[in-house]
């Protein structure tokens, strides 16, 4: 079964066929029932959208498309999951975590200017050796 959406489960990395076998995993799951699998799907994205609109409102989209795709993985694998929404919402919660962490990180590095040279100098070296090659 190929579907629209399933790209979007290919962009946090992987095969598109992966993605589609996956997909078509969590699909089957999501359709315990009897309602259209897409809609279920559709439904799910739109929550975790909200969900995620009030932690990160730059990112929503894409972190809930990687939910799904980390939530496709996980069924496709076997891995026992009772309520897969319930899942779902686990996995944004900590993808919202992992963003704020990316965040304080930076905001350190723009603090305090010896992180922040140290990876100007790291960075420049790595430059310098990839031209020198």
């Amino acid at each position: 079964m190929s579907d629209p959406a399933a790209p979007r489960l290919a962009a946090a990395g992987g095969e598109i066929g992966d993605a589609q076998s996956h997909f078509d995993s969590l699909l089957t799951r999501l359709d315990a029932d009897g309602r259209s699998r897409g809609d279920v799907y559709e439904q799910l994205r739109r929550r975790l959208i909200l969900m995620l609109r009030l932690h990160v409102p730059a990112d929503a989209e894409a972190l809930a498309d990687i939910a799904l795709d980390r939530l496709a993985r996980r069924v496709h694998e076997g891995t026992p999951i009772d309520n897969p929404h319930l899942y779902a919402l686990g996995i944004a919660r900590n993808l919202v975590l992992e963003a704020q962490s990316r965040t304080a990180k930076q905001q350190r590095m723009g603090e305090d200017p010896t992180l922040l040279s140290e990876q100007t100098e790291d960075d420049t070296e790595a430059v310098e050796s990839a031209h020198a090659a």
